[in-house]
């Protein structure tokens, strides 16, 4: 028997006093790192769209479809227009 338990986690920190961001900063790579340990996944993985942006195109498309979307890439966005903040290496 095989049972799938998918979990969707957000880790936000809105704050008034940006003195603090740093250690909100801090405490939320922290747990992001705990959580990616524990996912069951090799490395980090996030939907690109709830990305914070510092995790890498790896996380963001996973290494199984890198290499595909660097390809597409190359052929329907040679001059790289599209896809500013999380883009697909070409």
């Amino acid at each position: 028997m095989l049972i799938c338990i998918h979990g969707y986690r957000s880790i936000e920190g809105y704050m008034n006093d940006t003195s603090i961001y740093e250690i909100v900063n801090e405490f939320q790579q922290s747990l992001r790192s705990r959580i990616a340990a524990s996912s069951g996944y090799v490395g980090l993985a996030t939907y690109s769209g709830y990305a914070r942006g510092n995790e890498g195109a790896t996380a963001w498309y996973s290494s199984d479809n890198l290499a595909r979307l660097s390809g597409l890439k190359r052929i329907w966005d040679p001059d790289q227009l599209f896809g500013y903040n999380k883009p697909i290496p070409v």
